[in-house]
């Protein structure tokens, strides 16, 4: 106790002490030489500099992320172009398709009547194109009218030695009869007689 009764302070451990100075001098030992001269300046411009080498580095490498991003985003919207191609193409076979099937449905409900005329003068029903579902044109009207074809080719055929002007309305009629089997898609080989039958076929009227 004090003087005054205050307690006193206990006096400091020297042998902690100087285990303390020892450690500390063994580390500042351990400092390079232009630290332990007191270069400290020269020691903070290196560490700065060390900074922004590693800024720079985390930069270049968030660079490299963002573009590898955006190469994927285009890589992205590439294949999205490319499913919307395929979706429209997909679209267009199922429009196609549906005009087909329509197609079809008219053309046998054509056949189914066609098939009742007897008369040369009766009305034939229209065939329609089997891709756009169009009628076709040009049709015969009649079997009449179908005949009257065939027999003017036959004749034609006789006399398209002697007539330019023959040759040429041979030609025409050889050309319309192949329209009609091109839009029904049948086969356009053969004679003029041979695809006179199988637009007859076609149509639902009986073969010759």
């Amino acid at each position: 106790m004090s003087a005054a009764g205050a307690p006193l302070t206990p006096p400091p451990d020297f042998v902690v002490l100087a285990r303390a100075v020892s450690e500390v001098a063994t580390q500042m030992s351990r400092l390079p030489p232009y630290v332990a001269s007191n270069n400290l300046e020269g020691m903070f411009a290196r560490l700065r500099a060390q900074v922004r080498e590693d800024v720079r580095a985390e930069v270049q490498v968030g660079r490299s992320e963002v573009q590898a991003c955006r190469a994927e985003v285009q890589v992205g919207r590439a294949e999205v172009q490319a499913c919307r191609a395929e979706v429209q193409a997909c679209r267009a076979e199922v429009q196609a398709l549906r005009l087909e099937f329509k197609a079809e449905l008219w053309n046998v409900a054509a056949r189914s009547q066609n098939a009742w005329v007897r008369k040369p003068d009766a009305l034939l029903v229209r065939l329609h194109n089997v891709a756009s579902n169009a009628p076709i044109m040009p049709f015969p009207s009649t079997t009449a009218e179908l005949a009257l074809m065939s027999r003017k080719f036959d004749s034609l055929i006789l006399l398209s030695r002697s007539s330019t002007w023959l040759i040429a309305r041979m030609r025409i009629l050889e050309a319309e009869l192949g329209v009609v089997l091109r839009a029904l898609e049948l086969p356009v080989n053969g004679s003029h007689s041979e695809k006179r039958e199988r637009l007859r076929a076609a149509a639902g009227l009986p073969t010759c």
